[in-house]
């Protein structure tokens, strides 16, 4: 009897430590979804919250107005903060911002509050890639293969500017034998873009490279992987030394660099908020794991206006949309850039170049309209599946800021 009732104890335990191991290997698998359901909080009050703005001409009349738009922008909506700033090929012409960067402690956002800009790192990327091409150290039909003959061999016959593109056939983000089961909510710290694309792009390409279009953040980082090689130092020093030193933009890098001020990013829902699930970004570096104000995205978007700081001709590749796969969004998608006509509230078009961002806790527009000599970057400290909301505030300040709606 006592081996018996020995027996069954065993049993007993080996069924429960199986069943906390299962409910273990659940939770970290779905880990995002049960932290989602915990930890809300209510928004605090929006109206009478202070706007700090500073403008390069203090009689500047349009300021005022730029102000009330951003103010009116944050009080209906429901962004923890807003971050603005206007300029063109010389320089910042107005910037505000209003709301909190961390709302635990109440602190105030600022202008050197660096947001996560999500899929708007892919144009920093892009002016990394024009700068090595406008000097002769890399070309948009140079092939993977060479660079980084390690990596899985569907790989090597893909070109930068199919990577550049979204025409390489390569995945996007999706499902994986990893914690969480969703790469796009990852936690692990890739020590390499190497190591990035040997462990997640095994599998065979989506179509015949250059035939079709697909977008895809997991692919773009592959042409993190070509300026490491034309630079010769990682990713994140040769971002540093190609566009933001040269742009002046202090408060920039990837997520998570050292001396930066990074606001808490925050799911906002019904008026609740909560901070984002806490994810790795190294997933997702040259593609969408950038940091940055507004400030800076002017400064860096001047870079795309003036030859002195690209070349025309390198600019000119950058911008150039393939002739295959113009569908699907690929009709308007360069290299790194969206290229198409602005509508302005008035009924008119300017030709744009521009790049939209969605990620943890941050969403971004950046836009230069080069006829009129004009660059935008909006940032929020709130996740969405869209940038739906900030159009109508960037579309009223650029429109503002014109020369003139009869000849700008």
């Amino acid at each position: 009897m006592k081996a018996v009732s020995h027996s069954r104890r065993l049993t007993l335990a080996a069924l429960v430590s199986l069943g906390a191991l299962i409910a273990f290997t659940a939770f970290k698998l779905f880990e995002p979804v049960f932290v989602y359901t915990a930890g809300w909080y209510d928004l605090p009050g929006r109206a009478d919250m202070p706007l700090t703005s500073e403008a390069a001409d203090p009689d500047d009349p349009r300021s005022e107005q730029a102000g009330k738009l951003l103010l009116a922008a944050y009080e209906n909506g429901a962004m923890p903060s807003i971050s603005v700033a206007i300029g063109s090929s010389t320089g910042v012409i107005w910037r505000g911002v209003v709301g909190y960067a961390e709302l635990e402690t109440g602190t105030r956002a600022g202008f050197d509050h660096a947001y996560r800009i999500g899929s708007t790192s892919k144009a920093l990327t892009s002016i990394a890639v024009g700068q090595l091409v406008a000097r002769g150290a890399l070309t948009l039909d140079q092939e993977l293969g060479p660079i980084a003959p390690d990596l899985p061999e569907h790989l090597h016959a893909i070109t930068l500017g199919q990577i550049m593109s979204h025409r390489a056939g390569v995945r996007n983000y999706g499902l994986c034998l990893c914690f969480p089961v969703w790469e796009y909510y990852n936690r692990r710290e890739f020590e390499s873009l190497s190591e990035l694309a040997s462990d997640r792009l095994a599998g065979p390409l989506l179509f015949e490279p250059g035939s079709h279009y697909a977008y895809t953040s997991l692919g773009y980082n592959l042409a993190g992987l070509f300026i490491e090689h034309a630079s010769g130092s990682g990713f994140s020093d040769a971002v540093s030394t190609l566009v933001l030193t040269p742009a002046g933009a202090s408060h920039s890098g990837l997520d998570g660099s050292p001396g930066l001020t990074i606001v808490q990013h925050y799911d906002v829902v019904d008026g609740r908020y909560k901070p984002v699930f806490d994810i790795d970004n190294s997933i997702r570096g040259p593609s969408g794991g950038m940091v940055s104000t507004p400030t800076d995205l002017v400064h860096i978007g001047g870079m795309m206006l003036d030859d002195a700081q690209l070349a025309t001709g390198a600019r000119e590749e950058l911008l150039s949309i393939p002739e295959s796969g113009r569908d699907n969004g690929g009709e308007i998608y360069a290299h790194g850039w969206r290229v198409y006509e602005w509508p302005h509230l008035y009924g008119r078009e300017s030709l744009t170049y521009n790049h939209n961002g969605v990620g943890f806790g941050g969403r971004s527009i950046f836009a230069i309209l080069p006829e009129h000599d004009l660059i935008i970057s909006v940032v929020t400290n709130q996740s969405g599946e869209s940038i739906d909301d900030l159009v109508p505030l960037t579309r009223e300040l650029v429109d503002l800021f014109m020369a003139s709606h009869e000849g700008g």
